[in-house]
């Protein structure tokens, strides 16, 4: 869904009440000072703030949690300005990844680019895939390092805050300067196996950021407290750590008609939040509305549907989606753009019914309809409650192409088993364990062919089977 630049159209796009009032009323909001909103312009004006707010407000927090150390503690945190490596595949036991994926993995670095520019250099990388995702304090992606984008050969890349125009350093392969002074790099590096994961690691361990002499960047542990998810927050919380955001980073200019009327709420770049500005009224009106601003996001359609896969082609580019950038990030924060990744998620099958382990379902692909990728393809379970991955007897989070056995049948097509007990020997090779209760599942599929990026391929659907017999 578009949120489009006119007020009157956003607020409709993102179902808040007009209020019987015309556009004189809203051009008086835009303008009414802190405590002059009635408490029904106050509720509907503090949930479209929190609709907006919320993707930049969950990085804040993934970012105070993830730096607040004074080492690379092994899960993806480390302190700013220095990268956290995970150094096993992913599993019920990673936490700091919401629907952490299980063919590679992960290292992680919150950049403060004020401090920089810095230099990335990433050695050659063979035919091991790997991509380094750039995102900015908005949850956008805004560039890539990788096999797909900068090539197998590796290289030396300049990181710059936004509106630098120093020289380029002999030997420089590409120069990014990013939209926000605070970037995340999270980068993927994939994993043939548990007997691969040596040489993975050793790829992790030649990556370097230094400045702009070849010195390493001085890490920094700025000492946050943890922070549970933005959803839990008390209302006063939540737009306090927006409005340290709406202080540290400079509105986009698409975004500066809608955050300026924030104002009235008392929400200000210049200022952060004023609560104190703010009558009990108001402040009990936003806290309704920042309820149904939570509501909407979990309720949103994050794109399309197709066979009861849910998919999104806006994934970390979301323009004025703000709707769309924020129901991502709750879902699946850091998720790859469309040309590095495409993400279907299914938590129905095909007849709309939840999934749910008490049942068995299976989902077939035809001869030659495997996905078309250049990368490889995946299929990971989560629970259906805390999007984590779930613990199996077989330890086996994830299957594809990448899974060594699976059992084609004769006519050539692919049967994936989704379902809490074993099916049995003929069949174990091509098991995807689920939990007892609700789940999900999510497939992957990594440097995605044209047939993917124009949606002419479809994924099979996932069919619930009949009961067992005696």
């Amino acid at each position: 869904m578009h949120i489009a630049p006119n007020p009157t159209r956003r607020l409709l796009a993102l179902g808040l009440p007009l209020l019987g009032l015309g556009l004189v009323t809203l051009s008086a909001c835009n303008q009414a000072a802190p405590g002059q909103l009635s408490a029904s312009e106050a509720k509907a004006l503090a949930k479209e703030a929190y609709i907006y707010a919320y993707a930049p407000v969950y990085m804040e927090r993934q970012r105070r949690n993830m730096v607040s150390v004074d080492a690379d503690r092994g899960d993806g945190s480390a302190p700013e300005n220095s990268f956290g490596n995970v150094r096993a595949l992913g599993s019920p036991a990673l936490k700091t990844i919401v629907m952490p994926n299980n063919d590679t993995l992960y290292s992680s670095a919150w950049i403060d680019l004020s401090k920089g520019p810095f230099l990335l250099d990433i050695p050659p990388m063979g035919d091991r895939y790997f991509t380094f995702q750039m995102m900015d304090a908005f949850s956008n992606t805004f560039d890539y390092v990788g096999t797909r984008a900068t090539g197998a050969k590796g290289g030396k890349f300049l990181l710059a805050a936004p509106g630098w125009k120093g020289d380029t350093p002999e030997g420089v392969s590409k120069v990014f300067v990013a939209p926000t002074n605070r970037i995340w790099i999270a980068a993927r590096f994939g994993v043939h196996g548990e007997a691969d994961l040596p040489g993975a690691h050793k790829a992790q361990d030649s990556i370097r950021l230094t400045d702009l002499k070849g010195q390493r960047v001085v890490a920094a542990n700025p000492g946050f407290k943890p922070l549970a998810p933005p959803e839990t927050w008390p209302t006063e919380q939540f737009f306090t750590v927006f409005g340290d955001v709406l202080k540290d980073t400079p509105t986009p200019a698409a975004a500066q008609p809608l955050v300026a009327r924030f104002a009235a709420i008392g929400l200000s770049p210049k200022t952060g939040f004023t609560p104190a500005t703010l009558s009990k009224e108001t402040l009990a009106a936003m806290d309704a509305g920042a309820k149904e601003g939570f509501a909407a996001i979990q309720a949103a359609k994050l794109g399309d549907s197709a066979n009861g896969w849910d998919f999104s082609m806006k994934n970390g580019r979301f323009g004025e989606d703000y709707l769309v950038r924020s129901a991502i990030a709750f879902r699946s924060l850091a998720g790859n753009a469309p040309e590095e990744a495409i993400y279907f998620n299914a938590d129905k099958d095909v007849s709309g019914q939840p999934l749910d382990g008490a049942n068995r379902y299976t989902m077939r692909f035809e001869k030659g309809q495997l996905p078309p990728v250049d990368g490889f393809w995946s299929l990971t379970m989560y629970d259906g409650k805390t999007f984590f991955m779930v613990e199996n007897l077989k330890k086996r989070y994830s299957i594809g192409s990448q899974t060594p056995g699976l059992a084609f049948a004769p006519d050539g097509s692919l049967t994936l088993y989704i379902q809490h007990e074993n099916p049995g020997p003929e069949k174990e090779a091509n098991w995807l364990p689920a939990p007892t209760g609700a789940f999900d599942v999510h497939l992957r599929t990594y440097v995605p062919q044209k047939p993917l990026l124009a949606g002419s391929y479809k994924l099979p659907p996932v069919k619930r089977e009949a009961p067992a017999g005696p």
